[in-house]
């Protein structure tokens, strides 16, 4: 099992315990543009369908639905900005 620490892995060999393991800057990069790719699709998609939501919503008026669906449109962005900017800081 791997997991990310700064510009090293940590690999959880078969006796349990935590080895680290180097990663080349290149690799890094290129995993988490993989993350990024992977993390970007079903939020755009979750964000095209909010969009729609508010729509209807903001048509027919349902205040309470209309302030759940915002709050949730808000938070996307959140994250889409939160992925956008780890994009961007693992490219320099």
């Amino acid at each position: 099992m791997l997991f990310a620490v700064g510009a090293a892995m940590a690999q959880v060999g078969r006796n349990g315990h935590r080895v680290d393991v180097e990663m080349p800057v290149r690799e890094r990069e290129d995993s988490v543009a993989r993350v990024c790719h992977k993390l970007r699709t079903p939020l755009t998609s979750a964000m095209g369908f909010i969009q729609l939501a508010l729509r209807d919503a903001q048509r027919g008026n349902s205040a309470s639905q209309l302030q759940s669906l915002e709050m949730v449109d808000q938070q996307l962005r959140r994250m889409a900005g939160m992925i956008d900017e780890l994009a961007e800081n693992t490219r320099r």
